[in-house]
């Protein structure tokens, strides 16, 4: 689900939200 979410940030733009989640969470940014 994180990556999901990742994935959804990332596609938002969101660049900065999108590596502080990364950060947070430990998630692997396998694309979906």
């Amino acid at each position: 689900l994180d990556v999901y979410i990742y994935d959804y940030l990332v596609k938002r733009n969101l660049q900065a939200s999108a590596k502080a989640f990364l950060a947070e969470g430990k998630v692997s940014s396998d694309p979906v």
